[in-house]
């Protein structure tokens, strides 16, 4: 029996991606798991509006990963003798993507309310123009997302997002999409600073204060949502973009349920 051909770079690069990124998505994913568990057994009785946001981001991250475990199934399993050197988005990856773009403007939307809140409430104009601000630029990304998500169900060939049309269209979505996130980040940091609240408890240590900063302010949206942008718009034809998609939603859903 002769032995198999070895892999070539760009095959080794193509699971290596797939695997990494499923492998963080699925640990987030129990992360997730664990906090709503706590979230229905500490709070049954908060608001409905709440419930129902939770139960589908809940809801919408569990369908994508399902849709990214059947992705890592097709090339690992069903297809393990063909040679991978060019990525295909399967069906089911197509959805997953459709599901996290509606996941993040869900998110993002959330933030928008919270900050027309922490920011001085109705009576105030800051509070006002922040919220707007961050929905145009959440709605614009959904928009230009949703476009992006049709060609990648017309082009399912990864590597073809390297034309100048896609790089355009990923560019003012998940830029659009960070400018929102970086807007968030600065609003919550400004608004909920001690000076402003001083009978707000204070975190102790390093792992509280990081928690707040990240989950808090909303720093793990900014820093998963330029990861996005930079490998997405810098390295369109590589498939490392594909691995950060596959965690950001679960960021995104998790920055939620950890408030």
């Amino acid at each position: 029996m002769s032995d198999p051909s070895p892999s070539s770079p760009a095959e080794s690069e193509n699971l290596a991606v797939i695997f990494l990124g499923f492998t963080f998505a699925t640990f987030l994913y129990g992360l997730s798991f664990f906090q709503v568990y706590l979230y229905f057994s500490r709070f049954s009785r908060d608001y409905i509006g709440i419930k129902v946001l939770v139960v589908t981001l809940f809801f919408l991250e569990t369908s994508t990963t399902g849709l990214v475990s059947q992705l890592l199934y097709h090339y690992l399993i069903t297809i393990i003798d063909v040679r991978m050197d060019v990525l295909y988005a399967t069906l089911p990856f197509c959805i997953q993507v459709l599901l996290s773009v509606i996941l993040t403007i869900i998110v993002q939307v959330f933030f928008a309310a919270r900050l027309y809140t922490v920011c001085g409430g109705p009576t105030s104009i800051t509070s006002r123009f922040v919220s707007v601000v961050v929905l145009l630029c959440a709605f614009t990304a959904f928009v230009f997302g949703s476009i992006l998500v049709g060609q990648i169900f017309h082009q399912r060939q990864l590597s073809a997002f390297a034309v100048p049309t896609m790089m355009v269209i990923a560019g003012i979505s998940q830029g659009f999409a960070s400018v929102a996130n970086i807007i968030i980040f600065i609003a919550m940091c400004w608004s909920l600073r001690p000076s402003r609240y001083p009978d707000m408890v204070r975190p102790v240590g390093v792992f509280e204060n990081l928690t707040v900063v990240f989950v808090g302010r909303a720093l793990g949206l900014v820093i998963i949502q330029l990861a996005y942008f930079c490998t997405f718009v810098a390295l369109p034809g590589k498939p490392y973009w594909v691995a950060v998609q596959m965690v950001a939603p679960k960021i995104y859903a998790n920055t939620v349920f950890g408030l």
